[in-house]
């Protein structure tokens, strides 16, 4: 049987090999780059070349046309040439290298997939390569380094895994008509190469820029690129970096995903007569200068062209530059939402931004950062991608008049001087339409423009959110009656950030402590940005305390619970804590005279919050000899009454001793060791174990942590004194040279006067003993 068993399996391994080899032989090999999916075999037949051809220098070029693997003689009328060759190789190595060669070639019609690279030539002048398909391959389609006189033509090189075409150190190359897509890293990439014309190439949908022209060293001049089209490249069309002296004219580039064509440090160079649509800037200038960029038509654009400010002498003239789709049809009164991180999104507001459009390209806003915060300010602000979540209202309960009224009073208040300026609050309880109010919050100014032309556009009724019935927020100017979401662009959900949220439901007040030891309370703001918000979110009448802080940090975060004046013990309280989209309640209905004598504690990681209980602990004895006999120390453990918390539900197991020691399954007991009518769990700890952890101190810490049987945390502390009085330091002079042990004393004598001696007391041999 075992050899019938043995025979069917070497005859089932010979047919795996039989059928494997054929397979081999009728299949193309999987491309690394994208092992799901089978090569493209259209085209594919057997080759009589080797996996890798490699050529270097002339002499080689005549050995290889010698053994027939050629054809032609070298010279400008019969070069040598190389076709129709098919190279699947296993994602290693180079499908065709030439090296060190002026000898006039041409590489036609080969396949050449899951290679290193295709095809690579290296200090080569007068070499063609026609019409191969270098796709697939684990970094380039094609490389072309310190070469003169090379023409890349017709060629197709999609799906490799660093660039279609790789330029370096090049001069009078011709790149045209080829096919460059789905390249993971660039389509083209040109480094330090002069003189190269690109043109007629379709460039679309590879990773990172379509066209790179680039230099590190000093500046690569003279280049001309038109006629391509370059589309829906991840981030920009065209990108040229210490460029001079070049034309870009002529292409025809859309959806790219920041700039049609980026000009960086590039100066003299003309940009003309090209088609860029739908991208977030059409034409980009970064410390570019004495640019020419005319006659380019930009449709469609976020921004037309963008010039950064240390741009100087650039001619921008006889550009078609259309405003973008969604402001297109933009008028006077206008309102415009936005949804950004940062406080505001913390405290569940949709929108958390609001300015209104007043004409000339302008819109008045009350922002914290410029000016005292109530101005004018460009509506490129509004663009993407400024802003990557915006809505554009229109007030249709108004007449065009009314709306004409409400964006003049709005610029009236930004035009305020002196005195009489209006600056931006944070104060969002409560709302004013009093044209001199000394300050205004983002979403009232746009109120009160349109309240003073008798139009309420406040709905207030919006649950959930922070503010109160007399505030008025954005969400409150989207949700109303009078307003209609008319147009706007939202590339980006932005969720509400990487912030906490604390909310006390009355009647106490919050004080906080970061991980950083930074508090925020109503009179201390240490933490940067955060903000204390009384508001009556439940519309209960009274407010709720709010403490907002837009970054979370990785720590604990310990939160104290306050009695407001005038509060009654049996008044209750609830306290929640927000982040990360998750809610923690921490105390759900408390009376007043149950708070709790240690913070709340929050641990906050990178993922999540962890309410962690806070306990009250006694270490048993409040002074620890380090020298003294015996076998336990004991811990009397009590949780918050009122919280709902019960201490039967402890798992002994989980509780530790500074992180670092297990308490005893057993004895434990549960009683009210100190008669306060609040039950407290008694564990014991190996008396050695805890001595051995503990150092000397008049205050030392003693943290005891520790799981309930629904994986909540319990954490509370305790501060002893901790001695040694056999640890003792003598300093004498004495003059006895010798050396003296007596029994656990050890005396060290120096016979020099003026030595000092130390005397030790050992501590003695730990006894076993059983509890």
């Amino acid at each position: 049987m075992k050899f019938k068993i043995q025979n069917r399996i070497l005859n089932g391994f010979l047919l795996v090999l039989l059928f494997g080899s054929v397979f081999l032989m009728i299949s193309p090999l999987n491309v690394n780059v994208n092992s799901n999916e089978a090569l493209p075999n259209s085209k594919l037949k057997s080759s009589q070349e080797p996996a890798e051809i490699h050529i270097n220098g002339n002499l080689e070029w005549i050995d290889f046309r010698l053994e027939g693997r050629c054809d032609g003689s070298g010279i400008l009328l019969d070069p040598y040439v190389i076709r129709d060759l098919i190279i699947i190789g296993d994602g290693s190595g180079y499908g065709i290298l030439i090296e060190n060669s002026d000898a006039y070639f041409i590489i036609e019609n080969c396949i050449i997939y899951n290679k290193e690279t295709a095809i690579w030539l290296q200090r080569t002048e007068n070499g063609q390569l026609i019409d191969n398909d270098c796709s697939y391959n684990s970094k380039n389609g094609i490389v072309v380094n310190y070469g003169e006189n090379n023409k890349v033509i017709g060629n197709t090189m999609n799906e490799n895994v660093a660039a279609g075409i790789s330029m370096n150190f090049d001069v009078d190359n011709i790149i045209s008509d080829n096919i460059v897509n789905n390249n993971y890293g660039w389509g083209m990439f040109i480094m330090e190469c002069d003189r190269s014309t690109i043109t007629g190439n379709i460039v679309d949908d590879n990773t990172q820029v379509g066209i790179l022209i680039e230099s590190n060293l000093g500046t690569t001049d003279n280049n001309i690129v038109s006629g391509n089209y370059v589309n829906n490249n991840g981030w920009n069309g065209m990108y040229l970096e210490r460029c001079r002296d070049s034309t870009i004219s002529g292409n025809y580039l859309e959806e790219n995903k920041h700039s049609g064509i980026q000009l960086c440090l590039s100066d003299a160079n003309e940009v003309s007569e090209n088609e860029v649509h739908y991208s977030p800037a059409g034409i980009g200038l970064d410390r570019s200068n004495y640019n020419l960029i005319c006659s380019n038509n930009l449709l469609h654009n976020y921004l037309c062209i963008s010039e950064s400010s240390d741009c100087i002498g650039n001619a921008i003239i006889d550009n078609e530059c259309l405003d973008p789709i969604w402001r297109r049809d933009i008028l006077p009164g206008d309102i415009l939402l936005s949804r950004s991180k940062g406080w505001l999104s913390i405290a569940g507001l949709f929108w958390t931004h609001a300015g209104i459009y007043v004409g000339n390209g302008l819109v008045v806003e009350a922002r914290r950062e410029v000016d005292g915060g109530i101005s004018d300010y460009d509506i490129s602000d509004w663009d993407f991608p400024n802003e990557k979540y915006v809505s554009l209202l229109r007030v249709v309960s108004a007449s065009s008049e009314q709306r004409i009224a409400a964006a003049q009073w709005a610029f009236q208040q930004a035009k305020r001087e002196g005195e009489n300026k209006p600056s931006y609050t944070l104060n969002i309880v409560g709302k004013s339409y009093d044209p001199s109010e000394p300050n205004w919050y983002c979403s009232e100014l746009v109120w009160a423009a349109y309240f003073n032309q008798y139009i309420d556009i406040d709905i207030d009724d919006v649950e959930g959110v922070f503010f109160a019935d007399n505030s008025v927020s954005p969400d409150d100017i989207y949700l109303d009656a009078d307003t209609m979401d008319i147009h706007g662009h939202r590339e980006e959900y932005l969720d509400g950030g990487e912030g906490i949220s604390i909310i006390s439901y009355s009647p106490v007040d919050l004080v906080v402590i970061d991980p950083n030891n930074l508090c925020r309370s109503k009179e201390i703001a240490e933490i940067p940005e955060s903000y204390y918000i009384e508001s009556d979110i439940d519309r209960d009448g009274s407010f709720e305390d709010i403490i907002l802080i837009p970054e979370k940090k990785i720590g604990e975060y310990l939160i104290t619970v306050i009695p407001e004046f005038g509060t009654h013990p049996t008044d209750t309280y609830t306290l929640e804590v927000s982040a990360d989209g998750i809610t923690k309640i921490l105390a759900d209905n408390v009376q007043i005279d149950e708070i709790p004598n240690q913070p709340y504690i929050i641990s906050s990681t990178e993922t999540e919050i962890i309410p962690i209980i806070p306990a009250t602990v006694d270490f048993d004895p409040d002074t620890l000899n380090l020298q003294s006999s015996g076998e336990w120390v004991t811990v009397y453990i009590e949780l918050p009454i009122g919280h709902g918390y019960d201490i039967s539900e402890i798992d002994i197991s989980s509780i530790l001793l500074n992180d670092q020691i297990n308490a005893k399954l057993t004895p434990n007991e549960i009683g009210d060791y100190d008669l306060d009518g609040i039950p407290d769990l008694m564990v014991k700890f190996d008396l050695f174990d805890v001595q051995e952890k503990l150092q000397v101190g008049e205050e030392v810490t003693i943290i005891i942590t520790g799981i309930l049987e629904d994986e909540k945390t319990f954490r509370g502390k305790d501060t002893i004194q901790v001695i040694s009085p056999g640890k003792i330091v003598y300093s004498q002079i004495l003059s006895i040279p010798s050396l003296i042990t007596v029994n656990t004393l050890t005396v060290q004598l120096v016979a020099l006067i003026g030595i000092a001696i130390t005397l030790v007391i050992l501590p003695k041999k730990r006894i076993s003993s059983k509890f």
